[in-house]
């Protein structure tokens, strides 16, 4: 297999080399990405499909939100993208007070949202949650909110407007990680996303408002 062949002009890039080239330029831009946050990743599980850990490349432009300083940074910023946010699509592993009232006030402005949980949170909201907040009745029966469930849970939680993205992990002590967030503007960042999401939608189902006992 050639990767360069003689021309008049000089020595140029086969069609196999050109393939090669590019790999590894991905390459080079997945260490990138792991290189400029190891502590993170080192620390987080990383359960998301092969197709999407290849294409990590796409991450090269992204930043940790989280400090030290401010535990509470990456939580509220997470938190103020889902209130404001005009069409939202989210996975969520988890389900917390502060999520559901960012969700309810979604509903009061008539915001689009998707939304793919789990079968734990489908479980959990029904026997917990909507006895201490009926309001909730109103994110799962809205005609702008689309809930739909995986048939197994999830170790990572998507967040993505048409222009951010937002990408959160388990710890290794099996905890989600609400304090510090993989986050991006860029334009590849965002499609990475929502591949992602597209991905988990299809391998997910519609959950209807009696399995929340409404």
């Amino acid at each position: 297999m050639l990767l360069v062949e003689s021309t008049e002009g000089g020595y140029v890039l086969t069609v196999w080399g050109e393939v090669i080239k590019h790999k590894t330029l991905e390459i080079i831009k997945i260490l990138s990405t792991f290189k400029k946050h190891d502590d993170w990743w080192l620390s987080h599980v990383i359960e998301i499909p092969d197709e999407f850990l290849y294409g990590l490349d796409a991450l090269s432009n992204s930043e940790i939100i989280g400090s030290d300083v401010d535990i509470l940074s990456a939580h509220n910023r997470h938190i103020s993208l889902i209130k404001k946010a005009h069409d939202l699509k989210l996975i969520t592993p988890v389900f917390y007070a502060n999520f559901a009232d960012a969700l309810l006030e979604r509903t009061e402005k008539n915001l689009k949202t998707e939304l793919i949980i789990t079968p734990g949170i489908v479980k959990y909201v029904y026997r917990i949650m909507l006895r201490e907040n009926s309001k909730l009745i109103r994110v799962f029966s809205h005609k702008n909110i689309e809930v739909r469930k995986m048939k197994n849970e999830l170790k990572m939680g998507l967040t993505l407007t048409d222009k951010t993205m937002m990408f959160g992990l388990y710890k290794f002590d099996n905890t989600y990680d609400f304090f510090s967030h993989f986050t991006s503007s860029d334009r590849d960042s965002v499609e990475w996303g929502n591949r992602l999401f597209e991905h988990f939608k299809k391998n997910s189902e519609a959950v209807e408002p009696g399995e929340f006992g409404i």
